[in-house]
């Protein structure tokens, strides 16, 4: 999706508006915690530090024009959270 997006969301960056996406992982991350039977007995930080995590990265990812591959970003997101 981010990279099908990428104009757009270059766009929200030079707006400073990024802060909008950031709002929007925040609610889906607090909503999937509360509805997940295997997150719910995880506190709310968490969701808010694996929202944190996907849009610094992302963010990142699309300053950087995106020249890593999606495979190898997934892959170091991956290591990040279990590693």
């Amino acid at each position: 999706m981010l990279l099908k997006q990428k104009i757009q969301f270059k766009l929200l960056i030079k707006a400073h508006l990024e802060y909008m996406y950031l709002d929007f992982l925040n609610q889906n991350f607090v909503n999937m915690f509360k509805t997940d039977l295997h997150l719910q007995t995880l506190d709310s930080y968490n969701s808010l530090a694996y929202s944190g995590l996907l849009f610094n990265i992302s963010i990142q990812w699309i300053k950087d024009d995106c020249k890593m591959s999606k495979e190898d970003l997934a892959d170091m997101i991956l290591r990040i959270i279990y590693d």
